[in-house]
């Protein structure tokens, strides 16, 4: 008996398929991200690293989806400056709202062709 057809024989390991998230999706799920961050929460990226948050040490936010910003302005991300953690606490239910309302979906159609 050859190699392939004791091969056939065996049982075969299925690929799982690559399930794509639609922008929406990922903003979804990067915004639930951030709230776990600001609560004290370590949250591990897809490659075993730490997620960083959006809003910095100064206070300057950038609203991201991966390494995408969400907003720009004149081909530039807008960076919103003087945040601190309870008006960037406010800014994520805000913008979780937004998304779920549908009120955002001009920036997210503006994305989804930037990627």
């Amino acid at each position: 008996m050859s190699f392939l057809e004791k091969a056939a024989s065996l049982s075969k390991k299925k690929k799982k398929k690559n399930v794509e998230m639609s922008v929406k999706e990922l903003l979804a799920s990067e915004i639930s991200n951030q709230l776990k961050l600001l609560d004290g929460t370590q949250v591990i990226g897809r490659k075993n690293k730490p997620l960083k948050s959006w809003r910095n040490a100064k206070g300057e936010v950038s609203i991201k989806v991966g390494t995408h910003p969400l907003i720009l302005d004149n081909n530039e991300p807008v960076i919103f400056t003087n945040v601190d953690e309870a008006k960037y606490k406010s800014l994520l239910y805000e913008l979780k709202k937004d998304l779920e309302t549908g009120d955002i979906d001009d920036l997210i159609n503006d994305l989804e062709k930037r990627i």
